[in-house]
């Protein structure tokens, strides 16, 4: 874990959507610029994956895990996350050829929970065109009848899942380690719930992120890098149970988006060592608060919706003052992200908004009482796509870019506050020791 201090000169460049936004820094009494101690991508990063799948975690070596014939489905993660799919992916479909397996019996279904279909364009992206051209791929929809039950889980929740995975004879689990505001850690068992469950399923799910009783909010174990005593990576660990992938291989990217860490084997061992790996490498220690944050999420595809950008919004609180003002850099390129999702934002009392949110709760009305219990504590800046309207809905001011933004965080904390930056929201993690 580490920290960048100091500036080579009085501006530095913030990556927004697909272009880089010019910060200026000289009316900034800048602390930091919080930074992940990011290792280097490995020199042959192919060479890499076909160690990590000879040698897996806890895992006999995936050669030895499939017969000939036999119906493989992979699940893939969607646009929203960036996972290195088309550099694993056709080394793991090489394999499971090496295994007698043909092309035919290989299926591709993208985990993309409530989120929209892919395109094809965006599937061209993630798997390449040799890929795209050999192997059948496959949109999750949460809404369809195409969910099975897979079992009912301690808590008494029953968990229905795409029927692709009881067609196929061995299932294998890809995506990337990430933090996640709710479910400690993103990747792993996020592939099967939310990932390819049905809207039900999802909802009650989701619903394990609120304490027992009105009036309790969330719960408190439902956090970013918590995974001990949180009921929704409980709830995960028992659909992994239910599923029994074959294996998994999940990576770690860094800001640039390059592979850097594979973690290749069983489903719950090789992805809790990921979490280790990705706590050490992505957590940033910080002695004290500031006044000002200013965060970018680290351009597209990690700001292509508010929806996606509230990560950053989320962990990049942690370095800020009770009462501080926090700069968000997003572009939203697809806008909000959810259909319905402003809708909740008529709720502006936190009671009752949490009161309609266990009347009829909404996966994204969960995302959107965190963001207002955020724009409470803080003052938020949104620069952003979004209409002005939009953006004050959500209870934060809009800004049409840096200076203005900066206009009016100078506005409320006098000329000189003290500074944070983060050029990679999602990508670290601040914590005060």
């Amino acid at each position: 874990m580490s920290v960048q201090k100091g500036l080579g000169s009085s501006n530095i460049y913030l990556s927004y959507g697909r272009e880089k936004l010019k910060l200026p820094t000289s009316n900034l009494n800048l602390k930091e610029i919080l930074l992940a101690s990011e290792p280097a991508p490995p020199e042959d990063i192919k060479k890499k994956i076909r160690a990590s799948l000879s040698f897996p975690i806890y895992s006999e070596p995936f050669k030895d895990l499939f017969s000939s014939n036999e119906k493989i489905l992979l699940i893939v993660s969607d646009i929203t996350r960036a996972t290195g799919s088309d550099i694993f992916l056709p080394l793991l479909i090489g394999k499971l050829n090496d295994c007698g397996i043909p092309d035919k019996n290989i299926k591709i279904l993208f985990s993309l929970g409530i989120h929209r279909p892919l395109t094809d364009d965006e599937r061209l992206a993630l798997l390449g065109k040799d890929i795209c051209s050999r192997i059948k791929t496959y949109n999750h929809d949460a809404w369809s009848d195409e969910t099975e039950t897979a079992g009912k889980t301690s808590k008494g929740n029953r968990i229905s899942l795409n029927k692709k995975i009881f067609e196929a004879d061995k299932v294998i689990l890809t995506g990337a380690i990430n933090f996640h505001y709710l479910a400690g850690f993103g990747g792993g068992r996020k592939s099967l719930l939310p990932g390819v469950a049905s809207y039900d399923s999802i909802i009650l799910f989701h619903l394990l992120s609120l304490c027992h009783g009105q009036g309790k909010g969330r719960h408190p174990k439902a956090s970013t890098a918590i995974l001990t005593g949180n009921p929704m990576e409980e709830e995960m660990n028992e659909v992994i149970d239910m599923v029994k992938p074959c294996f998994l291989l999940n990576t770690v990217m860094n800001s640039k988006k390059k592979i850097v860490e594979i973690f290749a084997g069983d489903a719950r061992e090789a992805f809790f060592k990921g979490c280790i790996y990705f706590l050490d490498h992505y957590g940033v220690k910080i002695r004290e608060k500031a006044d000002l944050v200013i965060a970018s999420c680290g351009g597209f595809p990690l700001d292509i919706n508010f929806i996606q950008a509230h990560k950053t919004l989320e962990y990049s609180r942690n370095a800020l003052n009770k009462n501080g003002v926090l700069i968000l850099l997003a572009e939203c390129g697809d806008g909000i992200g959810n259909k319905t999702f402003l809708n909740w934002f008529e709720h502006k009392d936190l009671y009752e908004f949490e009161t309609a949110l266990r009347k009829n709760f909404e996966v994204n009305g969960q995302t959107a009482y965190s963001t207002l219990i955020k724009a409470k504590d803080y003052k938020i800046i949104l620069v952003s796509s979004l209409p002005e309207k939009t953006v004050e809905k959500m209870s934060m001011i809009p800004a049409s870019g840096i200076k203005e933004a900066l206009d009016i965080a100078f506005s409320i904390t006098g000329e000189k506050p003290s500074t944070y930056i983060i050029p990679h929201g999602t990508k670290a993690l601040p914590y005060q020791i």
